[in-house]
């Protein structure tokens, strides 16, 4: 029966683990800047992401929309949301 118990908890934990991974998510910032063709730059917006990059609109429309997402409220700062650090340590 013990055995049974502690399967059952870490398959439990694992079934809640990959869903916390796969949680929606908002962050919200002062200023976005978007890496597209005109560089936009936007102001109080959110980016929503669960895995990937999911909507970039309006902080209190994601809220609208994703009520049960994740809030990472960044303030007064600056988010590049397609930014891609594509470095190498040759050692």
């Amino acid at each position: 029966m013990q055995i049974l118990s502690v399967k059952f908890r870490a398959k439990n934990f694992m079934l809640k683990s990959r869903l916390k991974r796969k949680a929606m998510k908002i962050l919200k910032a002062k200023y976005l800047l978007l890496c597209d063709e005109n560089f936009k730059i936007l102001k109080d917006a959110a980016v929503v992401f669960s895995d990937k990059i999911k909507e970039i609109c309006d902080f209190k429309l994601a809220c609208k929309k994703y009520p049960n997402a994740q809030i990472l409220d960044f303030g007064g700062d600056i988010a590049m949301p397609a930014f891609i650090n594509p470095h190498v340590h040759l050692e």
